[in-house]
């Protein structure tokens, strides 16, 4: 099976403060877990959302998981939003993404100057 990239936020809703922070820690300590128990699982932390990269089947698991983790820490209400980014004609990275724009980014600014 090849590997996937799948986006994950978890949004806790129905709580007493408008901090998420408590949420997404308990959810990436579940993905922390995850890898230190062997998985070969990536991942990459954004601002709005986290990036996992790994297997359709294992990824899958671990959001149901972390999705589960909001509610373990009080949250009334879940709001789970995933991308899947499946790709066939070569197994997608997170490294590979971000290395792309950074190349794009670098070429068009010496164009410009």
């Amino acid at each position: 099976m090849s590997k996937v990239l799948v986006e994950l936020a978890v949004d806790p809703i129905g709580t007493d403060s408008t901090s998420e922070s408590d949420f997404i820690v308990a959810a990436e300590r579940i993905l922390r877990q995850a890898i230190a128990s062997g998985s070969a699982l990536q991942y990459q932390i954004g601002p709005m959302s986290t990036t996992i990269e790994g297997e359709l089947y294992q990824v899958l698991s671990l959001v149901g998981q972390m999705h589960e983790a909001a509610f373990s820490e009080g949250a009334k209400r879940v709001l789970s939003t995933v991308r899947i980014d499946d790709r066939r004609d070569r197994e997608p990275s997170i490294s590979h993404h971000v290395d792309v724009i950074k190349k794009k980014l670098a070429v068009s600014k010496a164009q410009m100057c």
